[in-house]
């Protein structure tokens, strides 16, 4: 008995299970301080205050735990197109439960500059002035530049070079095929085949080991043809010449899964991957140099203040015509009674008309556009259990499936 190889496609699949335990977006211990001229070490820093607004948060959940719900992306693959930057680049919202102290965090800043730079944010309520937006913008952004730096060296340092020998897969097919080749070579045309003498051989030539969709598609009808006759049991004994030629019909398939992944396509992925990783190393050193500066005018900030403790937060970047990117913090404030939404985006004719928009709302306006944003582009959301349990199913569905879908029914947060 022949041991069936586990096939191309199946092996790119079992890799993409392993995904959440390969990249780890929101770093790991002992990564370097965000802040690039600094050397020291990055702890877990909270995006939002743990003390001021998580504790608003926390809830029992169905076990009766006390957890936060937290909403955000993990990173996904796709391997039914061909193989590009793309493939790893898809994401998934979903949702999971933690305490609050582990809920909202990433190994962002050292420990130093994580208590100096933010004591006003953790400490104190919030005051509506030019640095504290700032500092806000540089927490949100700092998450969202660390998250994304990180996924593409993870891609590059953990997932590349085991696709790469994933690839190895088709090396399995060929050696199939060259055994078969052998075996047939020193067998007479004349000879009749047994059902025995092939049914064993069925796993070497699985049309299954062709890894992407387009030409899997393409095969399917000539797979049920070749696999009606070639391993059919009632149409054995089979003179060895039509085996022969049955058999060979599938060679140009098998070899196809050569022109798939090859070493080039992997060269200008690694490319672009280092592309990447170098735009975001620009951005992160361009926004240390503005706060080590206090060049806190770079940015427009608008801040919205809506009466009442919403059990929702979230400090996340988004765009708002697909270039323009601004990031948002939105949270309770105990203190005040009072939810605040900070708006930030560097000074451009886009951000200050959108804000002027926002601004000119009314306060029930403003409460379907937010919640739509969220809806719509959030991650880093956290939410209590129990607003969770109030959202319509159908809104959870779309939040944790439908990214990009814009809502138009009349569904808020905020009421």
């Amino acid at each position: 008995m022949i041991k069936k190889e586990e096939t191309l496609f199946e092996k790119l699949n079992l890799l993409k299970k392993d995904l959440l335990n390969l990249i780890k977006p929101e770093g790991k211990k002992g990564d370097k301080c965000f802040f690039h001229d600094c050397n020291g070490k990055a702890i877990k820093s909270h995006t939002l205050s743990e003390a001021q607004v998580l504790s608003l948060l926390k809830g029992k959940n169905e076990k009766g735990q006390v957890v936060v719900y937290h909403i955000d992306d993990v990173p996904d693959v796709d391997f039914k197109n061909e193989l590009s930057l793309s493939t790893f680049q898809k994401t998934n919202r979903r949702l999971f439960e933690k305490g609050k102290s582990d809920t909202s965090v990433f190994y962002g800043f050292c420990k130093g500059c994580d208590r100096d730079t933010f004591r006003l944010l953790d400490d104190y309520p919030y005051l509506d002035n030019i640095e504290i937006n700032f500092l806000h913008n540089l927490r949100t952004t700092a998450y969202t530049l660390t998250y994304h730096r990180n996924l593409y060296v993870n891609l590059k340092n953990r997932v590349l070079p085991l696709v790469d020998k994933v690839e190895e897969g088709k090396e399995a097919a060929n050696y199939g095929f060259n055994f078969l080749s052998s075996y047939l070579n020193s067998m007479p045309d004349s000879h009749d085949i047994s059902y025995d003498e092939v049914k064993d051989l069925k796993g070497l030539i699985d049309l299954s080991t062709i890894p992407l969709k387009e030409q899997r598609d393409e095969a399917i009808e000539f797979q049920k043809d070749l696999f009606s006759d070639l391993f059919n049991e009632n149409n054995y004994p089979m003179n060895g010449f039509v085996f022969k030629q049955e058999l060979m019909k599938l060679k140009p398939h098998v070899q196809s899964v050569d022109n798939n992944i090859d070493e080039e396509h992997f060269n200008l992925i690694s490319k672009e991957i280092n592309q990447k990783v170098f735009e975001y190393q620009k951005a992160i050193q361009a926004l240390t140099s503005l706060y080590r500066e206090k060049s806190y005018e770079a940015y427009r900030y608008l801040t919205i203040s809506i009466e009442g403790i919403f059990q929702i937060a979230g400090a996340f970047n988004y765009t708002i015509d697909g270039v323009t990117n601004l990031s948002l913090t939105f949270f309770p404030e105990k203190e005040t009674n009072i939810t605040h939404f900070l708006f930030s985006g560097h000074v451009s004719e886009n951000n200050l008309k959108y804000f002027s928009q926002l601004n000119i709302m009314s306060i029930s306006d403003f409460k379907l556009k937010i919640t739509e944003v969220i809806l719509s582009q959030g991650t880093n959301v956290y939410i209590s259990p129990e607003l969770w349990r109030k959202t319509p199913e159908r809104f959870k569905t779309l939040m944790l499936s439908d990214k990009t879908r814009v809502i138009s029914e009349e569904f808020s947060f905020f009421d």
